[in-house]
């Protein structure tokens, strides 16, 4: 972020509230604006997230629910579609379709002591 010449910090409020749970309510401008900042060549999402003090889950997120999904070069042509369809070709090519099961078909393997 910093050799592009600009910093990608927020200067203004972040946070409108935070509730008795300690979960923080974030100003839209904000979100607005770090959700534009991601759009940038070069940015690390996670890095743009801790130099502003929010989880980078948290802003993935925000980024999906704006609808600008992030393409990710190690996926190949998964990432030209949208995160749904994507999700499903790699589910199909998964042993059990993805449904977990660590391939022995859901079933639960008790191991102990045999003849007992």
């Amino acid at each position: 972020m910093e050799a592009s010449g600009h910093s990608s910090i927020w200067s203004g409020q972040r946070v409108e509230r935070t509730n008795a749970r300690g979960r923080h309510t974030y100003v839209p401008a904000f979100k607005r604006w770090i959700v534009e900042q991601t759009k940038q060549p070069g940015v690390s999402l996670a890095g743009l997230a801790m130099s502003n003090q929010v989880n980078a889950n948290q802003l993935r997120r925000w980024v999906q629910l704006h609808g600008q999904q992030r393409p990710d070069p190690s996926a190949g042509d998964l990432a030209a579609g949208d995160g749904c369809h994507a999700a499903a070709a790699l589910a199909g090519s998964l042993p059990n379709g993805g449904r977990g099961g660590h391939g022995r078909g859901g079933r639960t393997v008790r191991r102990g002591r045999a003849g007992a």
